[in-house]
């Protein structure tokens, strides 16, 4: 009863937030359009002179902003500023503004209207390339013979180049730490029979937990392959190659909640373990290596427990029938 109430008051809140933002919307738009009066009547029945034609301005390309992951841009195409935490970049088309990487290979091949920074990994600049701005890089930049490079090319220090990568790591901490919170204190809420069945998976089949782990965390992306390599699989390829966030999200919180739960045993409750759990992955996912190792094997061993908890779901007996009762004569 408490979670309809709860789901139905969401649901009712957000429907309420649209109808006043709809309500918003007209009433603004009420007031920014002009109310003739009647004497203008008159008026706007003589011809009005046609407006002189104005120029129409280029839309401004969109800036590309990526956690982890490849970018690109390619030949013929306009980017706006590129930023990228983690991953590799090429550019062959243009990019109206800067290149900024703080971890990852940069190769340049066209245009670069501002500059190409690179904190942690080489930077190539082709023979075909322009930087119109500086090339900075803590390695030594590979310019090719013919590349333009209009600004400096030169090396960063080392001070400014740790001090990026920690705060590039923070930016990236914080979202993740905030989302596997809710996400973690959703599922306990909404699923407590699964909940104490995957601590109980975990506790007394730890061996069976981490073989079921590793064999969905591989079996997933080779589900995705073949299903996009079948053309009557691409939807379902499709749909859950996007919904691998999710997925590994929930093995890592599953996860999060086994080790809460080794940790605080019952019959304390449920969210004070998960928060441990969660507390002690967050903390590790603080050193650097370390925390990706431990972000890894809290997602391989929450998909195995929650691999065991259901075979055991599946196992178990069916309850036999209730006897019917006896009418009393």
């Amino acid at each position: 009863m408490l979670r309809r109430f709860v789901l139905v008051s969401v649901v009712l809140a957000s429907f309420g937030c649209l109808l006043a933002t709809a309500g918003l919307a007209v009433a603004a738009e009420d007031r920014s359009t002009p109310r003739s009066s009647p004497s203008d009547a008159g008026a706007s029945l003589a011809p009005s002179p046609e407006p002189s034609p104005r120029p129409s301005l280029a839309p401004s390309p969109e800036p590309q902003v990526v956690l982890s992951g490849k970018v690109e841009v390619p030949k013929n195409t306009t980017s706006g500023e590129v930023v990228v935490f983690h991953g590799p970049v090429s550019i062959d088309g243009m990019v109206e503004g800067d290149v900024v990487v703080l971890d990852g290979p940069v190769t340049v091949s066209g245009l670069v209207t501002g500059d190409v920074v690179g904190l942690n990994g080489p930077v190539v600049v082709t023979r075909d390339a322009h930087v119109v701005g500086d090339v900075m890089s803590r390695r030594a930049a590979v310019v090719e013979g013919g590349a333009r490079v209009d600004g400096q090319v030169r090396q960063i220090s080392g001070t400014l180049t740790i001090s990026l990568r920690l705060l590039g790591f923070v930016l990236w901490w914080i979202p993740v730490t905030f989302s596997t919170l809710v996400l973690g204190l959703v599922l306990l809420w909404w699923f407590p029979r699964a909940t104490d069945a995957i601590a109980a998976a975990a506790a007394t089949n730890p061996g069976a937990s981490i073989g079921w782990g590793f064999f969905v965390s591989i079996g997933l992306p080779v589900l995705v392959v073949i299903a996009i390599v079948t053309l009557i699989g691409i939807p379902f390829g499709v749909g859950l190659m996007f919904a691998f966030g999710v997925l590994y999200s929930s093995g890592y919180i599953w996860g999060a909640w086994a080790l809460g739960r080794f940790v605080v045993k019952p019959p304390r409750g449920r969210f004070a373990a998960f928060l441990v759990g969660w507390a002690i992955l967050r903390a590790v996912a603080l050193v650097p290596w370390l925390g990706g190792l431990s972000t890894c094997a809290a997602m391989v061993f929450g998909f195995g427990a929650v691999a065991v908890a259901a075979y055991r779901a599946r196992a178990l007996p069916a309850p036999p029938p209730q006897p019917a009762a006896v009418p009393q004569t």
